[in-house]
C-alpha cells in the first residue's frame, strides 16, 4: 500500500485542529461547561435537560461529528510513527488500535447526552441514569487514551535516529516526556466513581478541568509535531531528487 502524498497527509493532520474547534464548540453549546453536578438530583439533572434540549442536541452533535475527524488524524500519525528507526511496527498498531478505540470514547457519550434530550420531561430517574451514563463514558473512560500516549511515548524514546547517524528523530524527545505526564494527568478521573462531589467528581479539578486542559493541549502538540514530521519528510525526498537542468541533463 502506497503512502499518502504530503499535501494529503497534511490534511490528514490538520483534521485534529478541526477537532479541538468542533468538538470544543459542541461542548460549549451544550452548556456542559461546567458540567452538571454529579451531587444534583434526578429533579435536578431533568429539569437541565428539559430547560435546554435545542442548545444539548445541537452541541452533541457537533460533538458527535468533531469527534470523527480524529480518524485521519490518527491515521496520519501512525503512518509517521512507521517512519521512526528500529521499525516498530507493533508499537504502531497499538497506536492505530488505541485511536480507533478512542474516536468511540469521543463519540459515543455526546449520543448518551443527545438520547437524554431526546424526551424531555420523560420519567426523571431515567434522564439522571443517562446523564450518568453520559459523564462516566466520557470523563471516566480514560484507559484507552492513556495506553496510547503511553505506547507514543515509548516509539518516541526508541526511536535511535540520533545515535545512528541517520539524522533527526522523527518526533522531538520533549514530545514523548509530554505524552507521559498526560498519562499520568488522565489518573485522577479513575477515581470518580467514588465521588460525587470534590476535585476528583466528573466535575471536579483533577478529574474534568486538568483532564481537559491536558487533552486538547495533547491534541495540539501531536498535531504540531506530526505536522512537523510531514514537513521534514517531504523535505527530505525533495532534496533526495536528482538536480536536473532544463536539458534534462543531470547537474
Amino acid at each position: 500500500m502506497s503512502t499518502p502524498s504530503a499535501s494529503v497527509q497534511r490534511v490528514m493532520a490538520w483534521s485534529a485542529v478541526a477537532f479541538c474547534a468542533v468538538y470544543g464548540t459542541g461542548i460549549l453549546i451544550a452548556g456542559f461547561i461546567p458540567p452538571p453536578s454529579p451531587d444534583d438530583n434526578a429533579a435536578e439533572i431533568s429539569r437541565f435537560y428539559a430547560e435546554n434540549t435545542g442548545r444539548i442536541r445541537t452541541g452533541t452533535l457537533l460533538m458527535m461529528l468533531g469527534g470523527a475527524t480524529m480518524i485521519p488524524f490518527f491515521a496520519v500519525l501512525t503512518l509517521q510513527m512507521k517512519r521512526i528507526k528500529g521499525h516498530f511496527d507493533g508499537l504502531c498498531l497499538a497506536q492505530l488500535l488505541a485511536g480507533g478505540i478512542a474516536v468511540w470514547v469521543f463519540t459515543l457519550p455526546p449520543i448518551v447526552f443527545a438520547v437524554a434530550a431526546f424526551r424531555p420531561g420523560q420519567d426523571e430517574n431515567v434522564t439522571q441514569m443517562l446523564n450518568d451514563f453520559g459523564w462516566f463514558l466520557f470523563v471516566w473512560n480514560l484507559g484507552t487514551v492513556t495506553v496510547q500516549a503511553i505506547v507514543i511515548a515509548v516509539a518516541i524514546f526508541s526511536d535511535r535516529a540520533e545515535h545512528s547517524g541517520d539524522g533527526e528523530p522523527v518526533f522531538p524527545r520533549w514530545v514523548a516526556y509530554l505524552n507521559i505526564w498526560v498519562a499520568i494527568g488522565f489518573l485522577p478521573g479513575a477515581m470518580l466513581t467514588y465521588f460525587k462531589t470534590g476535585i476528583m467528581a466528573w466535575d471536579g479539578l483533577l478529574a474534568f478541568w486538568l483532564a481537559a486542559v491536558l487533552f486538547f493541549s495533547w491534541i495540539l502538540v501531536l498535531f504540531w509535531s506530526t505536522l512537523r514530521a510531514i514537513n521534514r519528510e517531504a523535505a527530505g525526498a525533495g532534496s533526495a531528487q536528482p538536480n536536473v537542468t532544463t536539458s534534462g541533463v543531470l547537474a
